[in-house]
């Protein structure tokens, strides 16, 4: 593992504690100030527009990759080039999307939603969609500074905004209730603009001039790579909304704002891995450069990756379903066995969808997307077929049983194409040694199913047994495992 990569992963990390301490905070300030169906009002609109998201046409993406080959070949102009080009193309098309889509949204949402929140629905649509706009922009700058393999800066400046969210929020929300939080949301977007391009420009080094010329077949490369990325994320940006639509319709706005909490927490939970995992594109990326890599190096790069992801995700989710009863008590002050149930489920989903980064990554850094889109396209298949069918049986519970199904199953098929292609045995995705931990896991699991059904609060005992004792298994396996030790070590040394 180099250097750069080290930084980069723990730079992922550290980003991710800090963003789930805000969130921890700011959702706490949500559920003081708001009831869970003006959450669940906040949560449909947001969702109903990140559809528009899809007329960013995959740029972002394209930058992340184009950047890190061009850096890796020492040629910063055509860096600054890509950047420039980018932000042109994502501004004017995601702007016209957002401007033609907001009659369409606003009748649909007005139709959807009780009489008494529809002035709401008013004010937070624009909010919503001009956030999306700067922020999708923004994004531009924040894959510039990951192509650059800057991963410290760009996380540096997330932090910062997520300190900003927190703050506005718990000044604006007393004051303003729901309609405060469109505010907030355009705010710490444009700090993300405004910051993120300052940020690239010192990184980069180069003339204004070299931002405004256009190389046209650079152009068409990043939006080819781009239309296959905007394909899976096609499915991907449909899957959230097109849950939270199912919810709304067959169990309304209570159950999709319980949905919206409890899958923050479970991505939350699961960020924190993939986190450090997001280092490999750049790292690969440059690697590759403009010749690529042999099969043999890419067999390397995976097997390596792959060999710290079981001895982290293994104790690191036992932990976090032990503590989930006790830390959704702190949380929201008292216990809601609706919570813990979803929010169990959410953090099931994500802890199968968690198998696939290294495959799905590397593919990513490559540029070889067709399994990446056909997984995403798999799983957004997935979910609606499974909620229509599942929903008018089981109602909100059938939906949110469907997607954690798409979304854990369907994930699955880009590991077993990447097995395939590079000649992988598939035993070699689940090794042998670590099964004291998928035991350990597997009766976390268990309890966590008995209390998730169970109507009344946990006892005392099991609040603070269960985690006590996942926490001190996970310990002895981290201090005794040469492979996790490693982990530690490494990651301390990439912070000093």
């Amino acid at each position: 593992m180099s250097s750069t990569l080290a930084r980069n992963a723990a730079s992922g990390v550290a980003q991710v504690i800090v963003s789930a301490g805000s969130l921890f905070v700011t959702y706490r300030l949500l559920m003081d100030f708001l009831s869970v169906q003006e959450i669940g009002l906040w949560s449909l609109v947001v969702g109903t527009t990140a559809v528009a998201r899809l007329s960013e046409l995959g740029v972002g993406n394209g930058v992340l990759r184009f950047v890190a080959a061009d850096v890796g070949c020492d040629d910063r102009p055509m860096a600054a080039s890509t950047i420039g080009m980018a932000l042109t193309v994502v501004s004017v098309a995601v702007g016209l999307v957002a401007l033609a889509a907001y009659p369409f949204l606003l009748r649909y949402l007005l139709s959807t939603t009780p009489l008494a929140l529809h002035a709401g629905v008013e004010t937070l649509l624009p909010a919503a969609l001009g956030s999306l706009v700067v922020g999708t922009t923004a994004n531009i700058f924040m894959s510039g500074l990951d192509g650059c393999q800057r991963m410290d800066v760009r996380v540096g400046l997330q932090m910062a905004s997520s300190v900003i969210q927190l703050v506005m929020t718990y000044v604006v929300l007393p004051r303003f209730g729901l309609l405060g939080l469109g505010v907030v949301q355009l705010a710490q977007a444009g700090f993300i603009f405004v910051a993120g391009s300052i940020g690239l420009v010192l990184q980069l080094r180069q003339p204004l001039s070299a931002y405004l010329s256009w190389h046209v077949p650079r152009l068409k490369e990043v939006l080819t790579y781009g239309g296959s990325v905007q394909l899976s994320s096609f499915a991907q940006l449909l899957f959230d909304p097109v849950l939270k639509v199912l919810l709304n319709h067959f169990g309304g706005l209570a159950i999709t704002g319980y949905y919206d909490i409890a899958n923050r927490v479970a991505l939350q939970a699961r960020s924190l891995i993939v986190a450090a995992y997001n280092a490999l594109v750049p790292y690969v990326a440059a690697r590759a450069g403009r010749a690529g890599l042999g099969p043999e190096e890419i067999r390397k790069i995976y097997f390596d990756a792959l060999a710290v992801l079981y001895p982290v995700i293994v104790p690191y989710f036992s932990i976090v379903f032990a503590t989930l009863p006790m830390a959704l008590i702190v949380w929201k002050g008292h216990y809601d066995q609706v919570l813990l149930a979803v929010t169990f489920v959410q953090c099931l989903a994500w802890l199968l969808n968690t198998i696939n980064p290294p495959a799905y990554l590397i593919y990513m850094a490559l540029g070889q997307m067709r399994w990446i889109v056909a997984t995403h396209l798999l799983v957004g298949s997935l979910v609606i077929v499974l909620g229509l069918l599942l929903g008018p049986m089981f109602g909100s519970y059938g939906v949110l049983a469907a997607g954690a199904l798409a979304l854990s199953v369907g994930s699955f098929f880009v590991v077993v194409m990447f097995h395939r292609e590079y000649g992988i045995a598939f035993r070699l995705l689940v090794p042998m040694q670590r099964l004291p931990d998928l035991v350990v896991l597997l009766a976390v699991l268990g309890c966590g199913t008995w209390l998730a059904r169970s109507p009344e609060a946990p006892a005392w005992t099991v609040r603070l047994g269960l985690p006590l004792a996942v926490g001190l298994f996970a310990a002895g396996r981290f201090w005794f495992d040469p492979v996790q030790r490693n982990i530690l070590t490494r990651l301390r040394g990439a912070l000093r």
